[in-house]
């Protein structure tokens, strides 16, 4: 198993060049397409009462084809040296929309994490809203990450079916790593329960050619922040977890792994759904 295809969005509104180059880094690793992916939706003028006149429609896509033109610049310019076979699409329309229904294209779907940015005034990217949509397994890369290894992974294992189906679209990734650690919140206090779940992971990887080793953790604050903080302890750079395993307005309402991952951890996550 492997990544033939390797999906990246660029954002319209910001350069984020450490991103592409993550997403062509991973391209080159696995002898994969690179597809840059970016979309603007023109900002139509409100007149009240009447229809909006055709020059300002046109003035606004106008607008959208130039940065998406930049955004295409940008994207072959920051990957110009992977040595990856490279190709672009646009459109003109919702982003989220958009990557949703291409990423049909990909093995894996590289985003930038969805970080509150006051300067920018366009809505923001739906990362959150693509982990549900998108079929495909997720990179997320925070906008303070400027090289990913995925050297040592840490797997943050809940058995549920988004974590069984995140730990197998992760194998390409975690064959690769020096040090995989399936760790496992005992959020029940079942301590043995747990840790022969976890065990059980570290068989199945096993078979499949990935050393890893099972951890139990024991729970003392939010799982997503445990999980980085042990991640930080022991040098990962990326934690693979399964993708909102309540619903994203129980998780919006009472917090999250998932949201927690995508808006606070300080290292690349793996996600799916």
């Amino acid at each position: 198993m492997s990544y033939a295809t390797v999906m990246v969005h660029v954002d319209v509104s910001a350069p984020a060049d450490a991103r592409l180059k993550i997403a062509a880094e991973q391209a080159r690793r696995f002898g994969a397409r690179l597809v840059g992916i970016a979309a603007a939706e023109p900002i139509l003028r409100v007149y009240v009462g009447a229809p909006v006149p055709a020059a300002l429609r046109l003035a606004d896509e106008e607008e959208a084809e130039e940065l998406l033109a930049e955004a295409e610049a940008r994207f072959r310019a920051a990957v110009k040296d992977s040595g990856c076979a490279l190709e672009w699409r646009q459109a003109i329309g919702d982003p989220t929309t958009f990557v949703a229904r291409e990423s049909r294209a990909a093995d894996l779907l590289v985003l930038g994490a969805p970080r509150r940015n006051d300067d920018v005034d366009e809505p923001a990217f739906g990362a959150d809203e693509l982990t549900l949509r998108a079929g495909r397994p997720i990179l997320v890369v925070p906008p303070e990450i400027d090289r990913f290894e995925g050297r040592r992974v840490l797997v943050g294992w809940k058995d549920t079916p988004e974590a069984r189906r995140a730990v197998a679209d992760a194998v390409p990734l975690l064959a690769k790593a020096e040090e995989v650690i399936i760790a496992a919140i005992d959020e029940w206090q079942e301590p043995e329960r747990t840790r022969e779940s976890a065990s059980q992971v570290v068989v199945w990887l096993g078979r499949r050619g990935v050393d890893s080793r099972a951890v139990v953790l024991p729970a003392y604050g939010p799982p997503a922040s445990q999980l980085d903080t042990y991640a930080w302890e022991n040098g990962a750079d990326l934690i693979v977890a399964g993708a909102y395993g309540h619903s994203r307005l129980r998780e919006w309402a009472l917090g999250g792994v998932t949201h927690d991952l995508l808006h606070t951890t300080r290292r690349c996550s793996f996600l799916s759904h």
